[in-house]
């Protein structure tokens, strides 16, 4: 494809941005229908069907789609399905575990063959950003409705949304704070508190799954406060934020994940 059939970067964040509003509602939708249901399928379809749509839009708005980068997270994403859909049978913690990890080791390399390839975009980026937090839904879903966690345990998931909902209703007067070191070591520390809670023993499990919840929880606390208190500062940084996101075509934008 022509570079001039490329969007324009502001178009292109302004594509992604609107779809993640639609995405977020649709899934808080969902995951009402699953609580009803007690399944965990209508999570896992709805969120493929949602990021399939922006996935199609964005290859008919010239939006970098094809690359090695975005076929890994696009398998990561069928993973994640795959575990929703594997609650119609209950499966064994261990091997959801063992998945999840799988999901988790594939996180790094898309990220790693975008920078090798300079595949880097704002749709690749946004693809596996939703990636991760349908993961983060599905496994938390799991845990309340297979292996019997209270119902605290789906704040983790359910955060994502509401804080893409929250700034789109009251947008913060320099936009969502950059993702920090803090929140993607956050992240990290929370998908494998989830691996430990899938494997072990509950007396040990509970407490590793909670813990992990909270961490996530003050990251994101980090990300409302450095929003909305703190405009144009990222979190645990002192200088201004410069947004270099309209500076070139298909740029990655600011990564607002906890």
């Amino acid at each position: 494809m022509s570079p001039a059939a490329i969007l324009p970067a502001s178009a292109s964040l302004d594509l992604l941005e609107r779809w993640s509003r639609v995405h977020a509602f649709a899934m808080l939708a969902a995951t009402g229908i699953a609580l009803v249901a007690r399944e965990a399928w209508p999570i896992a379809l709805v969120g493929l069907s949602s990021v399939a749509a922006l996935v199609i839009t964005g290859a008919r708005s010239g939006a970098r789609v094809g690359t090695a980068a975005n076929g890994v997270t696009a398998l990561r994403l069928l993973f994640v399905t795959s575990l929703g859909l594997a609650a119609l049978a209950p499966p064994s913690g261990l091997l959801v575990a063992l998945a999840v990890l799988g999901i988790f080791v594939l996180d790094g390399v898309d990220g790693a063959l975008a920078r090798r390839f300079g595949a880097e975009s704002a749709f690749g980026a946004r693809l596996d950003l939703e990636t991760d937090a349908l993961l983060v839904l599905v496994v938390d879903f799991l845990l309340h409705a297979v292996w019997g966690y209270g119902v605290w345990v789906l704040v983790s998931g359910l955060l994502r949304y509401v804080y893409t909902l929250t700034l789109a209703v009251f947008p913060p007067p320099g936009g969502p704070a950059p993702r920090s070191r803090f929140a993607r070591s956050s992240f990290g520390l929370f998908v494998t508190s989830r691996i430990a809670a899938l494997a072990l023993p509950a007396a040990v499990a509970v407490p590793v799954a909670g813990l992990g919840s909270l961490l996530l929880w003050f990251s994101f606390a980090r990300s409302f406060f450095y929003a909305y208190a703190r405009p144009g500062v990222a979190p645990g940084e002192g200088a201004p934020i410069v947004d270099e996101a309209l500076a070139r075509d298909d740029a990655a934008p600011s990564d607002p994940r906890a």
